[in-house]
């Protein structure tokens, strides 16, 4: 009578190819929950742009205050804040939790750049 089963080398392989598999993937779903979250930093700081230029063609200058720009961030992955003169303003998105490092600006020609990259 021969006895079914699976010997310890067979599953010591299908153990070692979980392992590979696994050390592939889950970089790979870090990487991508990292650029999802750059997303919305990237989105928010726009929805800033079209506030500042709103206020500017209304009252002729930038405004650094982002509650009078009616600007409110639902997840607080990142703190924004803005600096401004008469004729520039530029806003910052600066990552907190586990973003904590990355920072994002934008200007008033509407130019977004990434100074500091946790998503490498």
């Amino acid at each position: 009578m021969r006895v079914r089963g699976f010997t310890l080398i067979e599953l010591m392989v299908v153990v070692a190819i979980i392992g590979v598999l696994s050390a592939i993937a889950i970089p790979n779903f870090r990487r991508f929950a990292c650029h999802t979250k750059q997303a919305e930093a990237k989105s928010l700081l726009s929805a800033i742009h079209t506030a500042q230029e709103s206020y500017r063609a209304a009252h002729d200058m930038y405004m650094t205050d982002l509650t009078k720009l009616h600007f409110k961030a639902g997840v607080r992955r990142y703190a924004y804040t803005v600096t401004a003169t008469v004729s520039t303003f530029t806003a910052t998105a600066d990552g907190s939790g586990a973003m904590t490092g990355d920072t994002w600006e934008i200007d008033q020609n509407r130019i977004i750049r990434n100074t500091a990259n946790v998503c490498r």
